[in-house]
């Protein structure tokens, strides 16, 4: 699970929304605060995790909510009500999608678990990339550990690219602040 890199991904689709627009810094924080939250939204399958025995299983972990189906699904219902609201409904709902498809497809760089079933409801088979470069979160009672820390440092400098656009506007304009005082 590269929770980092969902994060950081999450903020560059949402700095990405509102490109070539002018938003209050609010709007700006909230637009990559929710498809932070969206590109995070596929992992609450593991609430069905104490039901779930089937690994092929739609609400299985990888299987129904990290699907290119489901991220479909998912950017044409929030861009139909981004839509009805006033906001760019064609690109809230391909970045929407976007968000959600890419949780699964950089799932399939994880080294743990047994895949992504990319092709749910079509195929229930576990699909992974070529390379695993995401190295494994472990097991929830050793998050707090210091085995941690080398894991977060590789998935930081990942993901460190995503970050950098999703932050930018603020970096530079510290940057700037910073030289003229």
């Amino acid at each position: 699970m590269a929770t980092l890199g969902h994060v950081a991904i999450g903020m560059a689709l949402g700095r990405l929304h509102l490109a070539g627009r002018t938003a209050p810094v609010r709007r700006q924080l909230v637009s990559l605060a929710a498809y932070a939250a969206l590109a995070l939204a596929p992992d609450l399958d593991f609430l069905a995790e104490p039901w779930v025995h089937d690994p092929a299983a739609p609400l299985a972990h990888r299987v129904a909510t990290h699907s290119l189906f489901a991220a479909l699904a998912a950017g044409a219902v929030i861009g139909a009500v981004a839509g009805r609201r006033g906001e760019p409904g064609i690109r809230t709902a391909i970045l929407s999608a976007l968000a959600v498809a890419l949780h699964g497809l950089v799932d399939t760089l994880s080294s743990q678990g047994l895949g992504v079933a990319l092709l749910w409801p079509f195929s229930t088979e576990r699909l992974w990339a070529p390379w695993r470069i995401v190295p494994g979160f472990p097991a929830v009672e050793d998050i707090l550990s210091p085995i941690v820390v080398p894991i977060l440092a590789v998935e930081f400098l990942l993901f460190l690219p995503f970050l950098i656009y999703a932050l930018y506007p603020w970096l530079r304009a510290g940057r700037e602040g910073g030289s003229r005082g």
